[in-house]
């Protein structure tokens, strides 16, 4: 019975270090998040997207409550007009910084849930389907009818 138990906490542990050292996969990936955000542009028509205003350090505090010294680079947009949802925004994390970015960025997602719960119902819906993808010190969060683009050409670079 003993060795049972053995074998099972052996396994338990050496599961866990795996899952503890998945996190450098990526430690090599070196990406512009602003080069994200181009490609997307060129990949989907200015037509199939709303008017959208460039995320600035300003906006990156006012809007999502991060300062800029939380990530090394970022891009992003946030539609120009209050009939939208469609938002984006990619950011290298700075080291042991992601938890806390990660939440703020949860928090806007609430705000906006919020907000359009009692608007447009199609942009509730949307604002409810957002995504959020982490890859090493790299995050993606994207809103919007092309939310899948942007986050499949996110998670291209790191294939």
């Amino acid at each position: 019975m003993k060795k049972i138990i053995s074998l099972a906490l052996a396994t338990v542990l050496a599961l866990s270090l795996v899952g503890c050292s998945s996190g450098s996969d990526y430690d090599d990936v070196e990406l512009d998040p602003k080069e994200i955000i181009t490609e997307f542009e060129a990949k989907v028509p200015q037509e199939e997207r709303p008017m959208s205003m460039i995320i600035d350090d300003t906006i990156l505090k006012d809007t999502y409550g991060l300062n800029s010294d939380l990530v090394e680079s970022y891009a992003g947009s946030l539609p120009m007009m209050v009939t939208h949802a469609e938002e984006h925004f990619i950011a290298k994390v700075q080291d042991g910084k992601m938890e806390e970015v990660k939440a703020k960025i949860i928090e806007r997602q609430k705000v906006l849930e919020e907000q359009w719960s009692i608007y447009l119902p199609d942009q509730y819906e949307m604002v409810q389907n957002y995504q959020l993808v982490e890859k090493g010190d790299y995050i993606a969060f994207a809103i919007g009818y092309n939310a899948d683009t942007i986050i499949e050409i996110f998670e291209s670079k790191f294939e």
